[in-house]
């Protein structure tokens, strides 16, 4: 354009996967997995009315959507914890006296 005006424009995607798998039997390692599609646009414009002067401005849009890879389990069991109950009886006992008025 000219010495005084200037446009910039800068497009950045990429598509990335992070893993982290979880350790068996620990369920302090379950950290979540992403795959992620990212997308960051910048546009900008600058003005040098004098050199004491400038007037720049910058417009940018960041968007990052993703899905989880490696979803949480759904019981303890699942991280390899063995539950066995001591029992499947039940005992139910009810005593004591009764009024009716």
């Amino acid at each position: 354009m000219s010495q005084r005006h200037s446009f910039l424009a800068r497009f950045f995607q990429e598509n990335f996967t992070l893993v982290t798998p979880l350790v068996p039997n620990n369920i302090h390692s379950n950290r979540r997995g992403l795959t992620a599609p990212t997308t960051n646009a910048t546009l900008g414009y600058t003005f040098v009315a004098t050199p004491a002067l400038v007037a720049d401005t910058h417009i940018t849009m960041a968007r990052e959507v993703g899905n989880r890879t490696i979803p949480f389990n759904k019981s303890i069991r699942d991280f390899g914890v063995d539950i066995r109950p001591a029992s499947t009886e039940i005992n139910v006992a009810i005593s004591g006296t009764s009024v009716l008025t």
